[in-house]
């Protein structure tokens, strides 16, 4: 018996956020749960599935930044192969999904130490936004759960406000915009570094000193050890 007949194959289209950070189907199944991610298929022999994609850029009233066009190609043990097209919108965003970062106060989210080995630049400690999202915490504003906007895009400075020694304020301004309507807005943000630990050293053994001769008075030579 020879199978001529090619598989069926049925082909879903769905969107995705823009700022999806890896859009092959198999990530696209098993981590984001999108079933529809494979084609479904009707063959009385395996199949084996292949795809292109060809990635077509959006204007900014489409609501999307760009569309994937998938083709699937489907092929049996005997050689026969069908095709479908899947389309993946990749969804754009809008100011309104734009989640700030917290402020590192003490009030809203933590605040840190000076001992939790934060970059230090200009002499002081300065927890910059890389450096907070590598603590698992959130340093950049997030859209659709990303540190990153697509078409919105963001830029920051901070400025100092020294508290007492060893404890420093940041101010850091925000600037959101995004492009496709040329608006954004701005947000301060503040972030609190703390020292509240004094410094530990090892106290020297006991001495037994001799005094001089006449006068009732001695001289000893004290080693200065470094502190840690």
């Amino acid at each position: 018996m020879e199978d001529k007949l090619a598989p069926v194959l049925s082909c879903q289209n769905f969107d995705i956020p823009c700022n999806t950070p890896n859009v092959t189907p198999q990530y696209l199944q098993n981590t984001l749960g999108i079933g529809i991610a494979f084609p479904g298929f009707i063959d009385c022999q395996s199949v084996t599935l292949s795809w292109i994609d060809n990635e077509t850029n959006q204007n900014c009233a489409s609501g999307l930044t760009k569309i994937i066009t998938r083709k699937w190609t489907a092929t049996d043990e005997s050689g026969n192969t069908s095709t479908c097209e899947q389309l993946i919108g990749l969804i754009r965003p809008a100011l309104s999904d734009v989640i700030l970062p917290p402020d590192y106060d003490g009030f809203d989210a933590q605040v840190f130490s000076c001992e939790d080995n934060i970059p230090i630049v200009n002499g002081h400690p300065l927890p910059t936004p890389e450096w907070i999202e590598d603590q698992g915490l959130q340093g950049f504003p997030h859209v659709f759960g990303q540190p990153s906007g697509c078409t919105i895009n963001w830029e920051w400075h901070d400025f100092p406000i020294e508290v007492c020694d060893g404890t420093i304020k940041y101010r850091r301004e925000w600037s959101v915009v995004d492009w496709c309507i040329g608006d954004g807005f701005a947000y301060n943000q503040i972030i609190k570094v703390l020292d509240e630990t004094g410094p530990a050293f090892d106290c020297p053994d006991n001495l037994t000193v001799s005094t001089d001769a006449f006068p009732c008075s001695g001289t000893v030579n004290l080693r200065r050890d470094r502190g840690r």
